[in-house]
């Protein structure tokens, strides 16, 4: 391991470059960018630095000044059983194919565990793949809470955003104008609150969420009619307002794992009905 190098984040333009040129190469799985919608240096400063709530806690590992590996993750805010607790959204967990099988995703992923606990943050959650759910569960103490659903229809998805979940963010005016900021992509209003954003597929919308607050931050982009909506996320109590089906499983590009893991050692455990978490609580659009 003496060849290979960790190092944390910066916002230097140089760190930004070279990270946005990694998460940007063909072999990398960690986004939902498409080809319209690439990583930018502007994009990880917005992601890594801007965020209101604090900076990413981020690490590289480098090969002869090359990055071949990354792992971020960038603060929230959320209620853990009635209480506002910090804690980290795990994001663009990548390993460079020639360097794969040297541990290097785990020393990665444990320096950027091992600072978010110093630093007092409560807690990790994060979105996985197939490939990155095994180390993460097996080797980093992460707990699978279940699958994301994934809802295909007309008409909108409004979770209750009231009821008391066990596990459900906490969102403000100064975080929300700060989320729909995303430099990578545009978002739109849809009846009333409902914040879209365009798929990439010719007249497919995804459904960020349904918070009243989005209706005065989206007002000036005007309101677009979403011919076939998706709705991606976890809730126990949701309202469906047209024509909806859930997407099988089988029919899903990749499994999408919502994972938790306790920095505070408290074992906490939660259900898929204890959760709120939908598209805008993580970085896919």
């Amino acid at each position: 391991m003496g060849e290979y190098s960790i190092q944390r984040l910066s916002n230097s333009e140089e760190h930004l470059k070279q990270c946005a040129l990694f998460l940007n190469s063909e072999f990398s799985e960690s986004s939902g960018f498409t080809k319209q919608n690439k990583a930018t240096s502007d994009y990880l400063n917005w992601l890594y630095f801007e965020n209101p709530r604090g900076s990413a806690i981020a690490f590289s590992a480098y090969y002869q000044r090359e990055m071949v590996s990354h792992f971020a993750t960038i603060p929230v805010d959320y209620e853990v059983e009635g209480t506002l607790r910090k804690g980290l959204l795990a994001l663009n967990l990548v390993t460079h194919p020639n360097h794969r099988g040297k541990g290097l995703f785990i020393r990665v992923a444990s320096e950027t565990l091992d600072c978010a606990k110093k630093e007092g943050y409560d807690f990790v959650i994060g979105v996985s793949n197939q490939n990155s759910s095994y180390g993460l569960i097996n080797k980093l103490g992460f707990t699978l809470v279940g699958q994301l659903k994934v809802l295909v229809g007309i008409g909108s998805i409004i979770p209750d955003y009231n009821s008391s979940y066990k596990l459900k963010p906490v969102w403000n005016k100064e975080s929300l104008q700060w989320r729909l900021r995303n430099p990578s992509f545009e978002y739109f209003l849809a009846r009333k609150s409902i914040a879209i954003v365009p798929t990439g597929v010719f007249g497919i919308y995804a459904q960020l969420t349904g918070r009243k607050e989005c209706e005065k931050l989206l007002f000036e982009k005007g309101k677009k009619t979403a011919t076939l909506r998706v709705w991606i996320g976890l809730t126990g109590n949701i309202k469906k307002k047209g024509i909806f089906m859930y997407l099988p499983p089988i029919l899903k590009p990749v499994p999408l794992n919502f994972i938790y893991r306790d920095l505070k050692d408290e074992n906490k455990g939660f259900k898929v009905e204890d959760v709120l978490f939908e598209l805008i609580d993580f970085d896919a659009y």
